[in-house]
């Protein structure tokens, strides 16, 4: 097992014995984890994080994308305790868009 599993087990861990479920969360991680060795990463940095959130394969809308980037940051806080050469990116790394429909609104035919 990989330092970076090894972390990640532990934060999955720590985050259950807290009450979270994290289902969603730990297949974003651990996809992440997987790109980051694939990479041979020695540690997480910003660049990786932008890289693997915006690779083409996985054809996400920024909205996503940056909901991706939110859980692998709060990640990337809790691994910066442990190692120190773990990068932690700004809020928002990438600018997240939400549209909203416009609302359709339903006229009485009164006469």
């Amino acid at each position: 097992m990989s330092p970076l599993e090894d972390a990640l087990g532990q934060y999955l861990s720590l985050r259950r014995s807290l009450g979270f479920q994290l289902r969603q969360q730990e297949a974003t991680l651990r996809s992440f984890i997987a790109f980051a060795e694939h990479d041979a990463a020695p540690h997480i940095t910003v660049d990786l994080m932008r890289r693997w959130a915006q690779r083409p394969q996985s054809r996400a809308q920024p909205t996503t994308q940056a909901m991706w980037l939110a859980t692998i940051r709060r990640f990337a806080q809790w691994h910066h305790a442990y190692d120190p050469r773990t990068e932690v990116p700004p809020e928002p790394l990438l600018p997240e868009r939400f549209r909203r429909h416009p609302p359709y609104i339903l006229h009485s035919a009164r006469s």
